[in-house]
């Protein structure tokens, strides 16, 4: 049986494998977050496109996500291996998705 102590750079890698799960899920949605600030129309073939990029988000975070827990864990699941994968995830998304511009105001126009 392991301390708590020794559960701590488990938790802490996990955190970063929750980073670059995040890190990868902004920059691949990028360009629908951009799309939909300006507003503009998404066509069926566009729609399509993003749903892909969706999937492939999940599943290449699966596998990211995986791997960590192999890596650092044994993949052994446990509650403080996903909660650390998710708060790396959440705060990776949040600090990225404040660099964005502000969305336009149609008023102002």
């Amino acid at each position: 049986m392991r301390n708590a102590l020794g559960e701590l750079p488990v938790f802490l890698a996990c955190i970063y494998g929750g980073m670059v799960i995040g890190m990868l899920a902004f920059l691949l949605r990028l360009p629908k977050t951009l799309a939909d600030r300006k507003r503009r129309r998404i066509s069926a073939a566009l729609r399509i496109l993003f749903a892909a990029v969706d999937i492939s988000i999940c599943i290449m975070g699966f596998i990211i996500a995986a791997a960590t827990l192999y890596a650092v864990n044994g993949m052994e699941l446990r509650i403080y291996a996903l909660t650390g994968l998710f708060i790396g995830a959440a705060a990776s998304v949040r600090v990225l998705g404040m660099t964005l511009p502000a969305r336009r105001n149609d008023a102002s126009h």
